[in-house]
């Protein structure tokens, strides 16, 4: 499992690039310099997130389906990218995906998968005004995971 501090960099880039390209608009449409404008928004943006913590939220959910099963379905909402293999035998999807206000806020998404059991892991950047986008997210994938 990816550490806080992995997770703290993986989300610090993402909200650099939202910053920048934020920038690049404001820059363009005020003074007709986009470039300027996408500079100062990633480093204003880098800036600003350093300075916020990272809010987690996790859910364990149970589901009457195979491991295999249970990979592929994953597999399909994790970008059809391939489960890591952790060293006690669990299967680990890792993704950046967006949610709380607008759907804007980078949220690094990670499940694992252990027998029928699966732990789902967000967290986001949260500043004074909470959207709650790690439990957002994981609440998502739950119902999206129950479903099925």
């Amino acid at each position: 499992m990816p550490t806080e501090e992995e997770i703290k960099k993986i989300l610090e880039n993402e909200l650099t690039k939202l910053g920048a390209i934020s920038g690049a608009v404001g820059g363009s449409i005020i003074n007709n310099s986009a470039v300027s404008g996408a500079i100062s928004g990633g480093i204003g943006a880098r800036l600003g997130a350093k300075m916020i913590s990272v809010q987690n939220f996790q859910q364990t959910v149970e589901l009457k389906l195979s491991n295999a099963e249970i990979i592929n379905l994953l597999t399909s909402k994790f970008d059809n990218k391939p489960p890591e293999l952790l060293q006690n035998g669990s299967q680990m999807f890792k993704k950046v995906t967006h949610s709380g206000f607008l759907n804007m806020n980078p949220t690094v998404i990670i499940a694992i998968v252990t027998n029928s059991s699966v732990l789902i892991v967000g967290a986001a950047k949260e500043g004074l005004i909470k959207q709650q986008s790690a439990k957002k997210a994981v609440t998502s994938l739950v119902s999206s995971l129950k479903q099925t």
